[in-house]
């Protein structure tokens, strides 16, 4: 995953339950409160943004149930996700 506002990476982990990313499980992968974490959430935001928009693409062009899955989980954690919590 590509740093929010540069060109670092970062290996990104999350959960999903029931097609929903369990927002707490974000990072998870990074000591919690590090620059690393923090930044790897805000990168994670910007790339929920992305997956949605890309997804919703998809989902235009297909119709079919995996593609709506995505978009829902990936529109919703784009609305709902956020890196400060």
């Amino acid at each position: 995953m590509r740093q929010w506002s540069g060109h670092a990476r970062y290996l990104a982990e999350w959960a999903v339950h029931n097609n929903r990313v369990d927002y707490a499980s974000v990072c998870t992968n990074h000591r919690r409160g590090s620059i690393d974490y923090r930044e790897c959430r805000k990168a994670v935001k910007q790339h929920f943004k992305r997956i949605c928009q890309q997804s919703r693409e998809r989902y235009a062009q297909s119709a079919d149930a995996e593609a709506l899955a995505r978009e829902q989980r990936y529109c919703s954690a784009a609305n709902g996700f956020s890196p400060m919590g």
